[in-house]
């Protein structure tokens, strides 16, 4: 159960990683954002299957998880 086949994920771009050294694309990977409800900014835990995301003014990150947060939101891309 990969992102790229859930219904929630919605790709956005291909990254490239070079080789600085020869200036060439040595791996490509797709990225894209998840539109689950349950991936949010913010402090406080809704459920024990969500991710929150909060930075602060400093300029640091911090993810928060719920207990039961995974795989548990995939949903099949319909054809």
């Amino acid at each position: 159960m990969y992102c790229k086949d859930c219904k929630f994920y919605k790709f956005d771009r291909t990254d490239q990683i070079l080789d600085e050294e020869l200036y060439r694309v040595e791996k490509e990977f797709n990225r894209g954002t998840c539109h689950n409800k349950n991936l949010k900014f913010g402090w406080v835990l809704e459920n024990e299957s969500q991710l929150i995301y909060h930075d602060s003014d400093d300029y640091s990150a911090h993810m928060f998880v719920g207990e039961m947060f995974g795989c548990v939101h995939f949903k099949e891309k319909e054809a």
